[in-house]
């Protein structure tokens, strides 16, 4: 046999042997999928949060603690704001603004970016830290600086709806100790965004309650209008496009710019760009269904009662969306959106209102306890 004939041979086997892994991929991530959408069912159906067993305990131990802590008056409080901004997720932003309506504080002493930068070594003077609900307490350790490398025992962070960002499905859940590193540090019962984070701090004996997301609380009188407000989700964009496309032909469609490249995927289509992220919650709040990839376009259509409709770019497992399950909201595929009844609403409002009325207690709580 010739060499020629030999190289031609495995090439043509490795054509079959790529072929059928590829095959084999599409099955795998098929089999995910569904179980993803079995997991699915089973926080809207089956889970409730359990009370934590040691949340008296904690309280008690914080009353200890609080003594001990130099309470100012209110007009002399000093507290840190823990900045989670960023160019490449304007969902942030919607997150911050709506707590900062709900909180009413005076402004901040210090703004640490803690995505970027860490808090300052010496924190003498400071009551607390604030720390809006998002991924802060496990996402990555590159983009987590400030949160790894806080020292424990300094003063306490108070979590507004935090969340560990987990992406490698349930039988990969092996080492919790890695995922919850910056959850014992917060030193004050952590306000929980979703049922995977209060279920993984709870197992952890740390003292945590389930609260839901800022911007899930916030509302505004918008007048609803007639449009359909749109955002991108992460992955398979060119299908994403051409839905997009699709619906712009039927429909009045405003889309929410969420990371500055998303725009250029809008060109050559009959849309209109929202970019003013003043205006998001207008947009989100004045559709008359919301139809988004994003975590943050869908609760606030859902905090004032729209018809929403939540897609995965690709299916995969993904920690926060257990608050879209528990609430009952399905999980569609780019696919599947195109045969939804666009005026149904698909999850349970009274979880909506509950989580609310957790929100405001937790601030409650909070106020009272730094006499606020």
């Amino acid at each position: 046999m010739s060499l020629v004939k030999f190289y031609t041979i495995i090439r043509e086997k490795r054509k079959i042997y790529s072929y059928y892994w590829y095959k084999f991929k599409l099955l795998i991530k098929s089999e995910f999928f569904r179980k993803l959408r079995s997991d699915e069912r089973f926080w809207t159906k089956e889970w409730v949060p359990k009370k934590g067993k040691n949340l008296q305990t904690a309280k008690r131990r914080l009353s200890t603690k609080r003594k001990q802590l130099p309470i100012s008056s209110k007009k002399g409080k000093k507290y840190i704001w823990a900045s989670i901004i960023r160019d490449e997720n304007h969902g942030n932003y919607l997150i911050e603004y709506c707590l900062k309506r709900i909180l009413q504080l005076p402004k901040p002493d210090l703004v640490v970016n803690v995505l970027q930068n860490e808090f300052p070594h010496k924190l003498d003077g400071y009551q607390f830290i604030v720390n809006p609900g998002t991924t802060t307490l496990y996402q990555d350790p590159k983009v987590d600086v400030a949160f790894q490398k806080f020292k424990h025992g300094t003063i306490p962070i108070i979590c507004f709806g935090a969340s560990v960002w987990y992406r490698n499905g349930w039988s990969k859940l092996e080492d919790e100790n890695e995922l919850v590193q910056v959850a014992k540090k917060m030193q004050y019962p952590i306000g929980c965004r979703d049922p995977f984070t209060y279920d993984l701090l709870q197992h952890n004996d740390i003292e945590s309650e389930f609260i839901g997301c800022p911007t899930l609380f916030c509302q505004d009188n918008t007048i609803p209008g007639g449009h359909i407000a749109f955002s991108f989700g992460r992955g398979n964009i060119p299908d994403q496009i051409r839905f997009l496309q699709h619906l712009s032909k039927i429909q009045n469609v405003k889309v929410l710019i969420h990371e500055t490249k998303e725009e250029r995927c809008c060109q050559d289509l009959k849309v209109e760009i929202v970019k003013d992220l003043s205006q998001f919650l207008k947009v989100y709040y004045g559709a008359k269904c919301v139809i988004t990839g994003r975590l943050h376009g869908a609760l606030p259509g859902i905090s004032v009662n729209k018809p929403v409709f939540y897609f995965q770019g690709v299916p995969n497992f993904d920690s926060r969306l257990t608050l879209l399950s528990y609430l009952g909201l399905p999980i569609w595929t780019i696919d599947e959106m195109y045969c939804v009844d666009m005026s149904a609403i698909e999850y349970d409002f009274s979880k909506v209102v509950h989580l609310k009325e957790s929100f405001s207690n937790y601030v409650k709580k909070f106020k009272e306890y730094f006499e606020l």
